[in-house]
């Protein structure tokens, strides 16, 4: 006998070249289950006749090795002791690797062939690791990020593709749920969308703030290599975001997947002020749509819903800007000031 292993009351062994479970009874092999067990458990080569050791236990239930095979301890449920036996070899791990290729169906994970990213009627871009581009947009453009796959069974197969950025350390109160999408230091994915070909997709904003279409998909053969599945999210960021990274992910029927971080960056810009750190506290107005304040000034009238969408165009409280402020407006709408000075004052009113 040359043990091997051992779990328990299972004992796993190497027959025709399948892997097996054996039953310990008092001759301690009787017969096989062909149950697959995890390769954690080596090999187990028996030779006839079976070990016996239904003279110390006849109902035996436990098995145990030494550290190097040479010894064996046998407990049941009949006696209350610890039956040791020495065994004539010990342990050999030099276990030969008999896997092929041709043992799977289905080994290999889908592959990114490209990722294309356009800024709402901008030129596609083609993000390549060679060139990692730093892509920054303004609140309300529409974000497309098109993903073309390949896999060594069919495309036409794949169930599950997802796209993941505003990676942020995890909100204390994000649901857990959601929170399992991680970049390389560990921060939380807190916007993503996943497509699911047989179930409904997921889609998720911590903050409410992103809106997402139902992706485009599509199939195209190709003259180097297999037919390329073609998926295409979009989305539409409300609210600014910080420089964050893009990751997209793909899974085959087999459970075969990548997820990898795409050699980008993505950073939202928007009309909220920012609070610079300062004994001041001092806050500017950041970006905003020129043509639209020009437009609003223009045809100004004083009305409060021309004030409500002067705070809406600047990015600030209605609170923050008395109604005097309307003078200003006038005034740039009759050349006394220019955009430039209502846009100071403004500044130096919400300031103090």
């Amino acid at each position: 006998m040359r043990p091997r292993l051992y779990y328990n009351e299972l004992l796993s062994t190497n027959v025709n070249n399948k892997k097996s479970v054996f039953v310990i009874t008092s001759v301690l092999l009787l017969s096989s289950f062909m149950i697959p067990i995890n390769d954690v458990f080596a090999e187990t080569t028996f030779t006839s006749p079976p070990f016996d050791v239904s003279s110390e236990e006849t109902v035996p239930s436990g098995l145990a090795f030494n550290t190097d095979g040479t010894k064996m301890f046998v407990v049941g449920i009949i006696g209350d002791d610890v039956n040791e036996y020495a065994l004539s070899v010990g342990f050999d791990l030099n276990v030969p690797d008999t896997k092929s290729s041709s043992d799977c169906y289905d080994c290999e994970p889908p592959k990114l062939q490209q990722a294309q990213i356009q800024i709402s009627s901008d030129e596609k871009i083609i993000a390549t690791d060679d060139e990692p581009l730093h892509i920054t947009a303004n609140v309300g453009d529409e974000i497309e990020i098109i993903l073309e796959i390949t896999d060594n069974k069919s495309v036409h197969l794949l169930p599950t593709s997802g796209i993941y950025t505003n990676f942020m350390e995890r909100p204390n109160n994000m649901n857990l749920f959601y929170a399992n999408n991680f970049d390389d230091w560990g921060n939380t994915s807190t916007s993503f969308y996943e497509w699911n070909r047989n179930h409904d997709d997921v889609a998720y904003d911590y903050t409410d703030t992103v809106t997402w279409s139902s992706p485009a998909i599509s199939y195209v053969e190709s003259s180097t290599t297999d037919e390329h599945f073609i998926i295409s999210f979009k989305m539409k960021f409300l609210e600014p975001m910080k420089t964050s990274e893009v990751w997209v992910q793909a899974t085959d029927r087999s459970g075969n997947f990548f997820k990898v971080s795409l050699p980008l960056t993505l950073k939202i810009t928007g009309n909220e002020p920012l609070l610079f750190d300062s004994k001041v506290n001092q806050k500017v107005l950041s970006f905003f749509d020129e043509s639209m304040l020009f437009e609003l000034v223009s045809n100004w009238n004083g009305s409060s819903k021309d004030v409500s969408e002067l705070t809406a165009v600047l990015g600030i409280p209605d609170e923050q800007l008395p109604s005097w402020v309307t003078n200003l407006a006038m005034w740039v709408s009759e050349d006394k000031i220019t955009l430039v000075d209502m846009i100071v004052s403004i500044e130096h009113l919400i300031n103090n």
